[in-house]
């Protein structure tokens, strides 16, 4: 196995181990940002009684539940770090 392969697969594992709980995390954010503007736009469409946006409220706070718990877990994966060589 050549001194390059050595490295490309150092450097492929670290990419693949950094990216552990970066689609949920990512997931999560977009649904949380959906909900969020969801929320938003029916409140503006109903400034006298916004008692009608209760249940996409209720839909924001799990998803920002959500998202805050994939942020928070996000750190606790491996992580491995590459060092590249670059020959003579």
């Amino acid at each position: 196995m050549g001194k390059y392969s050595v490295i490309f697969i150092l450097l492929a594992t670290q990419i693949l181990c950094n990216g552990c709980g970066t689609g949920d995390n990512l997931r999560a954010r977009n649904a949380m940002e959906t909900s969020e503007a969801t929320y938003q736009r029916c409140l503006e469409q109903n400034p006298s009684d916004p008692s009608k946006c209760e249940s996409l409220k209720r839909e924001y706070e799990a998803d920002l539940d959500a998202y805050l718990k994939a942020s928070a877990s996000k750190g606790s994966g491996p992580t491995v770090t590459g060092f590249i060589e670059f020959g003579h």
